[in-house]
């Protein structure tokens, strides 16, 4: 309704809360807004036209530069005449910001704008192919961004770039440096068009109300009413603002580049958001405002102490926040840590252009919960999400705004705007809220975040309310799991506080008692049997389990083992290897794992780097651990029976009898944080010799987070991969135990008995390293005539890529299984890129798209240049699951994980346009030929696609003149004579000169890992011996 259509019905408008009774609006109780009614004006030239005594507009938080108003607008205007005559940007045309937070942002953002031009802004931390996507979208004609950020737009044809300073860089069309603009006199002969307020100013990408990325069409006039709610209700003068949001983000934008501008105020800006960088810049700048997302509030309080005796923060006096609702527990305990800060709250969207709801003076911010009253200008109605009907006073709906700040609508997406904006203006939110007798705003939920059991609906933003009540818990998520009865039931991740003990079955209680029978929190998944043994088949239920898990750990508890200590495991597959595993881990002590065909000199090197207090072990394995222990180590038997005991070590114990006793209720138990090292696994790394891969609490966490993303829930799986291995010790003792799913372990691989386990258990997904796989390929025929493997459809396979042909001849022999492979490294906990669906699968060659959180780049080894789209260079991760370091090894962990926590794999790489991952290679194991480079893996996968060769090789060989040639060994099936001479004419047909084999060896097998890897050193000793 109009503001002239509003003040025709005063009587009709509650004004405690702003509810009309005559059409079941809520109207804002704040001032009026006011708004220029000239229709040609843009933006920038709204905020230049305003009247203040601000001196300094921005301040760069990392070097000190600073840029003045009078410096701020001079800039602007050479900019935008650059733009103009220099690259041909004129009104209408889309420009892209790609950009980390820099106070050069305004002024590109000004200057874009004041030509009629649009801004759209997109995330650096989004890849090549993300950018790609909304470069396709939204079809800008340029593009701003730095020069490490460029390499992501070169897979974007065609677009032109201008960069914030000069530096060399390759694959984009550089047309000017801003640097050079902010200092190029105007040249007066830019003739200015029109700008009216309808036309669109900027095109933000969000995920909107109704699903998948789209670009938020925001007008002049939309910005114009943002601008003017700051001017109609001003801050408090001679404010300094620091900036810790990021200015791609529709709040960054709206508010630290332009409305703080219109009132004259100084902006401090983080390059990117850190604890402590964000808190020395307040005390450095006598900062007064901070905008903080509910964790970073949380994690100052729970550091307060540290945090005040290490910073001043007396400038400090309003903290800003939104993204969440706080409750009232956190705010006090905010108010308590630092008495003379107030949280103000608030509510917008993208699509409302910063209108919404907010928290403006402390007397407002006593209604705990709320996130403020209607902002001016806005108007409000609460609508049942299923039968339309218009709501009233404490009534809960979904949310719809109206008012000027709201978008025009969805770029290029019809269908999406109407589904959102009604005819009549109102923007449907996609939040169940409901506004009070007094007007104020609470946020219960998201509607598509609504979990519905049973055809009722449980906001889990209810449930986290009651759950952070309670007093030994410090933080809470409720998120829905699928069930097959149910649909979805609600489920609780809990963070709690230091030294408390509360179990699952207490906050199950905890929740029972306040809440309907349909809102309970029930369990995680209704997996009953979680280990079979497939050779005795002894089983394990979830509750023994678990219950064996607290009983071991109290006993070694009473050993002495303590947060800290390292404890080792020697052993086959067993299902009481997790066991053993979980309960050391539980302590915060650290598992190591020893690979049961190490010898004892391997197994020795490792105890004397380790220094275990503890070692679990079998019989059979004793007298090996004997032999490579002179530290008299106690020693734990994992099995029963006669026999293997070795005056060697000292027996403290039986794993069975550990079991079996009972836990004593006096242990105190230590404070395990997520980044303490949970487990030690040594692997050769990416650097060189065998080394302890620290991997932390938080790496695991993640791990199994990666999983739920990945697998369903309770399915059937055969243990084929040892468990000392990451790959089995990610997926066998923590992540499918976290989704219930039933593990059959095999003591060893046994392909008879793997199949025979299949068919008897009715195994649904098998872990496959590729030699398997390739062995099951060969032997499909008497496979599929022997076994009923029906109940088999997803093989994981992991260790090395699957060629096409493989993969196809795979598929073609088992119909119903589909391969879904993945790619990663002891020090990535297991997992950096994986498969997800059947469509994923018919990449052939990629290892999977990157798994969840984790961030990637493609580096030219020999330059260190960032390389982009299809582009080959050695592969970067960043992710929660990236190993901590190496054990007592600073110097191996320093030149494998960088200042900025980027794992350098190793792994010659590309990635594709659409973001899958391609390995071509290991750096190291490049055959230098003539000064070309020549990929191992290539070569290899061009002999398996030999009908008649059944596993290969490829290794460099010496040569004065050429430094190395391409060698390879070959096993031949079973009959075939194929010749050296016909395998090297076979392959030069279908390469460069520089990568045909020189020379060709038989064996009866290829030398391999457990996870299939080739074990290149063997072959090269057999060639050398041979040379």
């Amino acid at each position: 309704m109009a503001n002239s259509e509003r003040s025709s019905l005063p009587s009709l408008i509650d004004p405690r809360n702003g509810f009309c009774i005559a059409n079941s609006t809520f109207y804002s109780k704040r001032k009026p807004l006011p708004l220029p009614t000239n229709s040609s004006l843009d933006v920038t030239t709204f905020i230049s036209s305003q009247t203040h005594r601000g001196t300094t507009a921005f301040i760069d938080a990392a070097t000190g530069h600073r840029i003045s108003f009078s410096d701020l607008w001079r800039a602007v205007d050479r900019v935008a005449d650059c733009l103009n005559l220099d690259v041909g940007i004129r009104r209408g045309d889309v420009v892209l910001i790609l950009s980390p937070n820099s106070i050069f942002i305004p002024v590109v953002c000004f200057a874009i704008m004041s030509l009629g031009a649009i801004v759209t802004t997109a995330n650096p931390l989004n890849t090549a192919g993300e950018i790609s996507r909304q470069i396709g979208d939204s079809n800008p004609k340029l593009a701003f961004t730095t020069p490490e950020l460029a390499p992501k737009l070169a897979a974007s044809a065609g677009i032109s770039v201008v960069l914030d300073r000069s530096e060399p860089i390759r694959g984009v069309k550089v047309v000017g440096i801003l640097s050079e603009m902010v200092n190029k006199e105007p040249s007066g002969q830019r003739v200015r068009d029109r700008v009216d307020k309808d036309d669109t100013a900027m095109l933000l990408y969000s995920s909107g109300t109704t699903g998948r990325s789209k670009g938020v069409i925001s007008s002049h006039g939309n910005l114009i009413a943002h601008v003017a709610r700051y001017i109609a209700e001003p801050f408090e003068p001679d404010q300094t603002f620091l900036c810790t949001v990021p200015m791609f983000h529709t709040f960054g934008l709206l508010n630290y580049a332009m409305a703080t501008v219109a009132l004259g105020s100084t902006v401090v800006i983080l390059p990117r958001f850190e604890l402590h960088e964000m808190l020395e810049a307040v005390d450095k700048y006598r900062a007064t405002s901070l905008v903080l997302v509910p964790p970073v509030l949380v994690a100052m309080i729970n550091r307060a102490d540290l945090i005040k005796a290490k910073h001043g923060l007396s400038s400090l006096k309003t903290v800003r926040t939104g993204g969440a609702p706080l409750n009232k527990e956190v705010t006090k305990s905010f108010i308590l840590k630092y008495p003379t800060v107030d949280i103000l709250q608030g509510y917008a969207l993208t699509e409302s252009n910063g209108a919404g709801a907010s928290i403006d003076t402390v007397e407002e911010s006593q209604r705990y919960s709320a996130v403020g009253l209607l902002s001016c200008g806005a108007e409000a109605r609460i609508v049942d999400s299923d039968t339309g009907r218009v709501m009233g006073v404490n009534q809960t709906g979904e949310l719809w705004l109206r008012g000027p700040s709201i978008a025009k609508g969805y770029f290029r997406n019809e269908e999406a705007t109407n589904e959102t904006i009604n005819l009549e203006g109102w923007l449907k939110t996609g939040d169940l809220c409901y506004i009070d007798d007094d007007g104020f705003l609470f946020v219960v939920d998201r509607l598509k975040e609504l979990i519905k059991y049973k055809g009722y609906q449980v906001a889990p933003a209810e449930l986290e309310a009651l759950l952070i009540t309670h007093p030994d818990i410090l933080d809470a998520a409720v998120i829905p799991f699928p069930d097959k009865e149910a649909g979805q039931c609600p489920m609780a991740y809990v963070a709690r506080k230091h030294e408390s003990n509360l179990s699952e079955k207490q906050v199950i209680d905890f929740i029972s008692k306040q809440v309907a029978p349909y809102k309970k929190i029930r369990k995680p998944h209704r997996g009953e049997t979680a280990f079979v043994d497939a050779v005795t088949g002894r089983r394990l239920g979830f509750r023994e389990f678990w219950l064996g898990v607290d009983r071991v750990a109290a006993c070694i508890h009473a050993l002495g083992v303590r947060k800290g200590n390292i404890v080792i495991i020697l052993s086959p597959n067993s299902m009481f290897f997790p066991i053993v595993s979980l309960s050391v881990m539980s302590l915060g002590s650290i598992i190591t794992t020893a690979n049961p065909i190490s010898t004892s000199d391997e197994i020795a090197n490792q105890i004397n780097d380790s220094r275990p207090v503890l070692a679990f072990t079998t019989r059979q394995l004793v007298s090996k651990l004997a032999a490579a222990s002179n530290l008299n180590l106690p020693v734990v038997l994992m099995d029963e029976g006669r026999g293997g005991e070795s005056r060697a070590v000292k027996i403290v114990g039986s794993l069975e009898a550990m079991m079996e006793t009972e836990p004593s209720e006096s242990r105190v138990k230590d404070r395990v944080d997520q980044e303490d090292t949970a487990a030690l696994l040594y692997s050769s790394g990416t650097t060189g010799t065998s080394k302890g891969v620290m991997i932390t609490h938080r790496n695991l966490i993640a791990l199994v987070q990666a999983y739920r993303a990945r697998f369903g829930l309770e399915q059937r799986t055969i243990c084929t991969i040892p468990m000392c291995h990451v790959f089995g010790f990610g997926s066998f003792t923590t992540g499918l135990i976290a989704l219930g799913w039933t593990i059959v372990v095999l003591p060893k691989f046994d392909m008879a008995q793997l199949l025979t386990a299949v068919e008897i258990y009715r195994s649904s997904y098998l872990s496959l390293v590729p030699p398997i796989l390739v062995a099951m390929l060969n032997g499909a025929n008497e496979i599929n005539s022997k076994y009923d493997l029906s109940s088999l459809h997803t093989v994981v396979a992991g260790g090395a890529p699957l060629s096409r042909e493989v993969t196809e001849k795979f598929v073609e022999s088992f119909p119903n299984v589909k391969i879904l492979q993945g790619y990663g490294l002891t020090e990535s906990t297991a997992i950096a890129a994986s498969m997800f669906s059947k469509e994923d699968t018919e990449r052939y060659g990629a290892s999977g798209l990157l798994a969840p959180s984790v961030e990637a780049k493609i580096v030219d080894p020999d330059s260190g240049r960032v390389l982009g789209v299809d582009q080959t260079g050695e592969l970067w991760i960043r992710s929660p699951t990236v190993m901590k370091g190496y054990f007592k090894n600073d110097e191996a962990t320093a030149s494998t994980i960088d200042s900025e926590g980027w794992l350098k794999t190793g792994d010659l790489c590309y990635i594709d346009s659409d973001g899958f991952v391609f390995v071509v290679d290991r750096l190291k194991e490049l055959i230098k030929c003539n000064g070309y480079q020549v990929a191992p893996a290539e070569l290899e996968a061009l002999l398996l696609a030999h009908p008649e060769i059944a596993d290969a090789a490829v290794i460099p060989i010496p040569d004065m003149k050429a430094g190395q040639y391409p060698m390879a060994y070959i096993v031949r099936k079973a009959g075939i004579n194929l010749s050296e001479s016909k395998i090297m004419g076979f392959v030069a047909k279908q390469v460069a000169p520089y990568k045909r084999l020189r020379k060709v060896s038989f064996l009866a097998s290829i030398p391999k890992n457990p996870s299939g890897k080739i074990l290149r050193r063997e072959l090269k000793k057999l060639a050398t011996s041979k040379l």
